[in-house]
């Protein structure tokens, strides 16, 4: 069978700000695609979401770059994980 594959990239949640994960949680605006799960985030990437819109809806920086980051693997999903792995390219924020 020829399945149809999707890649995921897994970032631990301390990557993102506060700001970045209440946003998240309030799922109010409409620039990002995210659902949120019991360790965390999964979040629907596009190819096509460039970086001002991505900070226009209120994301920081570093969720942008990290977000683009996972498109320039050719990702189609990033799961923000609490126990997800850090990566020495990110701040680390506490919260």
């Amino acid at each position: 069978m020829n399945y149809e594959e999707s890649l995921m990239i897994t970032v631990s949640t301390a990557h993102i700000t506060k700001s970045d994960k209440d946003l998240l949680e309030a799922d109010k605006q409409e620039a990002v695609f995210s659902d949120r799960y019991e360790y965390g985030f999964y979040i629907c990437l596009s190819k096509d979401l460039p970086k001002e819109e991505i900070i226009q809806a209120g994301f920081s920086e570093q969720f942008a770059r990290i977000y683009l980051d996972c498109v320039a693997e050719k990702a189609n999903h990033l799961r923000l994980d609490c126990d997800g792995a850090t990566y020495e390219e990110y701040e680390q924020y506490k919260w």
